[in-house]
Order: structure tokens, then sequence, then C-alpha cells
């Protein structure tokens, strides 16, 4: 009698459908069987509170979650350190998606505040349709605020070629520089206010 399916040669997203639609009460010795298969293929990871899917594993998957919570934001909460069962350190793994967005709309965005800068007229959306038009101090600000935002997005890529087991310090720096981003640009926009900025 067969004791179900040969996971072996299971793609990495067959491994995920197979391990989100299985009935685990009824078929635990199943279970098993796929979250060890998942574990040498970096998937999942076990935790004290039971498994848990590694960023390997997103990166892997194309499925709608519609059961999970999305996945947060790199500077939304502290990342938590991933181990094997042998206590190796699991680097931590950035989407390529999130990667490549990274590193062209930081290289974008300076770009653009540059020219702004250039032509002493920045303009900044503020909100659906509106704009404000920043020129000499509020324009420059507003460029640094540019930077900061650029030097967050770019701690994530740089952290995932880190394999080193210190994702805490490039979360730090990416929420440092996160907070310095949008304090210097609500000082740009307040200034420019004040000082008689266009607003389009």
């Amino acid at each position: 009698m067969s004791d179900g399916p040969n996971y072996t040669n299971y793609s990495h997203l067959e491994l995920l459908e197979a391990y989100e639609s299985i009935d685990r009460e009824n078929y635990p010795e199943r279970f098993q069987k796929i979250c060890k298969f998942m574990q040498e293929k970096g998937l999942i990871v076990e935790t004290e509170t039971g498994f848990q899917l590694t960023t390997k594993a997103y990166e892997s998957s194309n499925m709608d979650r519609p059961n999970e919570e999305s996945k947060p934001s790199y500077t939304c909460l502290p990342p938590e350190p991933q181990y094997d069962d042998e206590g190796n350190y699991i680097p931590n793994e950035i989407p390529k998606k999130n990667r490549v967005t990274n590193a062209l709309f930081s290289v974008g965005i300076i770009l653009y505040g540059g020219y702004g800068l250039h032509v002493n007229e920045l303009w900044v959306p503020l909100a659906k349709r509106i704009s404000i038009v920043l020129t000499g101090i509020p324009a420059i600000l507003m460029f640094v605020a540019i930077v900061f935002a650029s030097i967050m997005m770019i701690a994530e890529v740089v952290d995932h070629y880190d394999k080193r087991d210190n994702e805490h310090t490039y979360y730090k720096v990416a929420l440092y520089f996160k907070n310095l981003a949008y304090a210097v640009f609500g000082i740009a926009v307040v200034l420019g206010l004040f000082m008689g900025s266009r607003i389009g």
C-alpha cells in the first residue's frame, strides 16, 4: 500500500501547494514528510510555535495567500533570524522583484531630484493631482530627503547579498533613514509653503 505521493521530484511551487492543501489532522505522517522535503530545500524552518515559511518560499510562490496576512514591508517589523536543524544561520533573502524595484526606483528619484535642483524647480506630488513646486533651500532639503529614501531602499538590496547574521543592522539603518526622509520631507514642504512655493 502506498504511503502517499513521492515528494522528491516536486518543484518548490508544488511543495508549497501540497503543504497548504494537505489535511494535517488526518494525514500527519504525510504532512511531516512534506515538511522534511521543504526543510531540505530551505522553504520552511521549524520554530517553537510550529513551521514557518522562509523568504525563499515567498519568492518561489506566485500563489495568492488569502489565509495569511500580507508580507510586511522591509521596515515594518524587525527581521527574525532563521536557523536550520543544526543551528546554522540561514541567510536573509530579499525577493528579486524587490531588489530590482528598489535599485531602479532609487536611481530614478535621485536623477529626478538632481534635475529639479539643476533647473531650480523641483515638482513634488503631495496628493492626487496636487503637487508643490520647490525652489531654493526647500528644493535642496527635498533632494536630501530623496537621498535618505534611496539609502533606505539600497540597504534592503545590500542585505540580500550580505550573508552574515546581521540583518538587524540593515533593518535599523533602513528604518533610521526612512524616518529621516519623512522628517526632512515634511520640513521641506512646510518651508516651501511658508516661502510661497507654487501649488500645481
